[in-house]
């Protein structure tokens, strides 16, 4: 059987390849879901010298009841009882330990929050304390300025006299006077 050809001659380096979510769905994952799992698990559980000490006495007793239910096992007695102990220890272990990871999130997060905020701020008074790039055209333009507001307060003369540049209207009627 011949396949047939779409009208595009160029080749797709990945081939007929699905999006991951289409692939889950068909396989009937939630794709949601597994994005949950994958990132428990990426995530790294840091707990304090405290909580691990705590986590550490609730393993210890899970261990002492795994054992007792191995042993129980082991000699043919009802070991039922056991059984409960070690479930509700295991319970009791992950209840500890996602109790412990939520509390440590919550403390990242208000620290994450306020080295953020010091960090714009940090950055706010960079930008405010930093002197503008000015052009030169600019520069001169300001500086002609100021020269003239100085100038003009101290010999009293008016700002938008014309001639200002050649010592202002009275001092070029003066010249044109004296050369007649």
């Amino acid at each position: 059987m011949r396949r047939t050809r779409s009208s595009s001659c160029k080749s797709n380096p990945f081939g007929d390849a699905k999006p991951r979510e289409e692939v889950l769905q068909i396989r009937g994952v939630d794709p949601a879901k597994m994005d949950q799992i994958l990132e428990c698990k990426a995530s790294v559980k840091v707990f304090t010298e405290n909580q691990n000490l705590e986590l550490e006495a609730v393993r210890a007793e899970l261990t002492n009841a795994e054992a007792k239910l191995r042993e129980a096992n082991e000699k043919e007695l009802p070991e039922e009882a056991h059984r409960v102990v070690v479930e509700a220890k295991r319970d009791e272990l992950n209840a500890l330990v996602k109790k412990f990871t939520k509390e440590n999130e919550q403390k990242q997060l208000m620290k994450s929050s306020t080295v953020a905020a010091a960090k714009q701020e940090k950055r706010d008074d960079v930008h405010n304390n930093r002197t503008k790039f000015e052009r030169v055209s600019d520069r001169r333009r300001r500086m002609e300025l100021e020269r003239a507001s100085a100038s003009s307060s101290a010999a009293g003369t008016n700002r938008d006299d014309v001639f200002s540049s050649f010592g202002g209207y009275k001092a070029r009627k003066n010249r044109t006077a004296s050369f007649s």
